[in-house]
């Protein structure tokens, strides 16, 4: 069996799912580190640019997902919230919070290129506070943070914010902001 659970009324099936990153474009970094992980033996087909579907079992409100993030995000807002006080503002904190949720993940990555003695001076003093602020948090807290939980209606778009990248097997309760974004 495949590890499913709900949250705020829409249910996560995250077993086999997508892998990220347009995998299909050779330009794409993880298609590049896949191929090498794979040797070369994996094939990618692009996906859909709707390539899934939001559906809360609670109201039947039913939002196609994007592989553009932003674009997924602005839908959820027109179809749950359009008029809920306070959504801009949590979507906009939302994006925010993801932007530099990816940079550091980027960022992080990226230093494993450099020679330990230079990890052990940039670790502690920049990077690892970095990664606790922006990476590291549960995405639960992060939403609050954003001010999903200020009402009902905000409640229902932040779980359905978490449905776009559901796939990493924990609730967001245990799950590392580095995950969503």
């Amino acid at each position: 069996m495949l590890p499913r659970f709900e949250e705020g009324g829409y249910e996560f099936d995250v077993g086999i799912h997508y892998t990220g990153g347009q995998l299909d474009s050779w330009l794409s970094p993880l298609r590049r580190l896949w191929s090498v992980v794979s040797d070369g033996a994996l094939a990618w087909s692009p996906c859909a640019d709707d390539y899934d579907v939001c559906y809360n079992v609670s109201t039947s409100e039913r939002v196609d997902v994007n592989k553009d993030h932003a674009k997924s995000a602005e839908r959820f807002l027109a179809k749950i919230a359009p008029d809920v006080p306070g959504a801009r503002a949590a979507l906009n904190k939302y994006k925010r919070a993801c932007m530099w949720g990816r940079v550091v993940f980027a960022a992080t990555f990226g230093l494993k290129v450099l020679p330990s003695w230079c990890l052990r001076i940039l670790w502690p003093s920049v990077i690892g506070p970095l990664w606790r602020r922006f990476a590291g948090p549960p995405v639960t807290d992060v939403m609050h943070d954003c001010g999903f939980n200020q009402s009902p209606e905000l409640q229902r778009l932040g779980g359905a914010l978490l449905y776009l990248y559901g796939d990493y097997g924990q609730r967001p309760a245990r799950a590392p902001w580095f995950l969503q974004v």
